[in-house]
């Protein structure tokens, strides 16, 4: 999933099919999912034991999405469920949404059902037990990482975690600045448990995807050109430099395949295999340029908006969603941004949030021995203790992939190497890795995006307030 995003990196080959692994893994059988489904309607861990049928009017064979642990399937409620359901119940923030019909009927209820692949608990045990015998002997410097990594990822296997960080998280953004431009779904905690996790449904589509039909029907239904035009080579941010917001960078890809479109018209006189681009007037090439940069305005929008609202819920709530990657963000049809899945979500101490700003700070005013003390005071420590590699590694960690770029670096890969080489990391904290991971996974939808993301500028203004109500907690105290 994190490889899926990294289109400066990998050939659009690999990235298509890392992609898939968003929610297009193979699902397992309908009936396999409905033994869960029933077994823990009736084994629920809350003493609310439900039949099947006494819960659902209707529930879909095929997912609406599947992952490597679990799969999604979208379940219409029965009104007499829900009737007792909202008696029985009170919400920290509002109750569960019913609408009601033009006649005052109650409009039907429809949910995600979110179930667990029986086995894969055990396989993501054996597989972090093959890895960290693998790091021991070859990376014995990723130690660290590797243990976050784990724990973040086996605590997914518990869904009524999930539930509650779910629960949480919506709370704390109903009550932010962002209260009207995202939506985290309301979990039915009646319902929920370890296997099982019902879910408010939102009514939208991936970001990603929505962008790409908006190019489509910017482009008379070419979907060839529209993939082309997202199709970032591995230095695609390098063409994007002289304008950092890659507001331009569609329309200059737009102009190169038209004038490769026209070439290819002037050569040839087969027209009955030509593209729709070359029978363009000029009127409607125009038309599609200003389209172009409209869509690429609007996606940077969301793009800003989706990094504040991690730096808002990092620095000031200190629960945050550490997996963000493009199956778990929606364009919702009232024009908000759905935020799903927080299985690995993450929560931070209120000293980590303070040192993680004072890094955030640090990388934006550039001062390199500052974010080297930074780094040091949030826990790292390298065998040479270098100030350089200290803040280099920052600026990869927390802020933008220029740092490698500058350096000479095709990837993050071949400069994470050059790091450890020239001075390994003895130490890296808990609180950096999964905050670490959400920037780099940010940078990568930049990418395919084909917008060029600084971490530090968005998330300064949070930091900076993180750090402020410190002071006066400390003045008042």
């Amino acid at each position: 999933q994190v490889m899926s995003t990294k289109a400066n990196i990998l050939p659009y080959q690999y990235t298509d099919k890392f992609q898939l692994l968003q929610d297009k893994v193979p699902a397992r059988p309908y009936d396999e999912i409905m033994n869960v489904v029933k077994r823990e309607l009736t084994n629920n861990n809350n003493s609310n034991k439900f039949s099947f049928d006494y819960v659902f009017e209707s529930f879909d064979k095929d997912p609406l999405g599947t992952a490597s642990i679990g799969q999604v399937h979208i379940a219409t409620l029965k009104p007499k469920f829900v009737e007792a359901y909202l008696k029985s119940n009170s919400f920290e923030d509002q109750p569960f949404a019913v609408v009601e019909t033009k006649d005052k009927q109650q409009a039907p209820v429809r949910v995600a059902v979110k179930i667990m692949h029986p086995d894969m608990e055990v396989k993501f045990t054996n597989d972090f037990i093959l890895l960290k015998a693998l790091v021991r002997s070859a990376l014995p410097d990723f130690a660290s990482i590797v243990k976050e990594l784990e724990k973040s990822v086996m605590s997914e296997f518990d869904f009524t975690n999930e539930a509650n960080y779910l629960q949480e998280v919506r709370y704390n953004m109903m009550k932010s600045p962002f209260s009207q431009l995202v939506k985290v779904p309301q979990p039915l905690r009646i319902l929920c448990t370890k296997n099982m996790l019902v879910m408010e449904l939102l009514d939208g589509k991936q970001l990603s995807r929505s962008i790409n039909d908006q190019l489509v029907d910017a482009l008379d239904g070419d979907r060839a050109l529209a993939r082309e035009l997202l199709r970032p080579k591995k230095r695609a941010q390098e063409e994007n430099k002289e304008d950092d917001s890659g507001m331009y960078a569609m329309y200059r890809n737009f102009q190169k395949i038209l004038n490769l479109n026209r070439n290819y018209k002037n050569k040839t006189s087969e027209t009955s295999h030509q593209s729709s681009v070359g029978n363009r007037g000029i009127l409607n090439e125009m038309k599609t340029i200003f389209s172009l940069i409209l869509i690429s305005k609007q996606s940077r929008k969301k793009l800003d908006l989706l990094i504040d609202v991690h730096g808002y819920q990092i620095f000031h709530d200190g629960v945050f969603n550490a997996d963000p990657h493009p199956g778990n963000i929606l364009d919702l049809t009232d024009g908000r941004i759905g935020l799903l899945d927080y299985g690995q979500a993450k929560r931070l101490q209120p000293c980590e949030c303070i040192a993680l700003a004072k890094v955030l700070m640090a990388l934006r005013d550039g001062n390199e021995d500052s974010v080297a003390d930074a780094m040091r005071e949030l826990g790292f420590r390298s065998k040479l203790d270098r100030s350089d590699i200290l803040a280099q590694t920052a600026a990869f960690y927390f802020d933008s992939d220029e740092v490698f770029e500058k350096l000479g670096y095709n990837n993050n890969k071949a400069f994470m190497e050059h790091l450890q080489k020239v001075d390994p990391m003895i130490v890296v904290p808990d609180a950096a890795v999964m905050v670490a991971r959400t920037s780099i996974l940010f940078r990568g939808i930049g990418s395919l995006l084909r917008q060029r993301v600084k971490i530090s500028d968005r998330w300064y203004p949070y930091a900076k307030a993180a750090i402020q109500e410190e002071v006066k907690l400390k003045l008042c105290t």
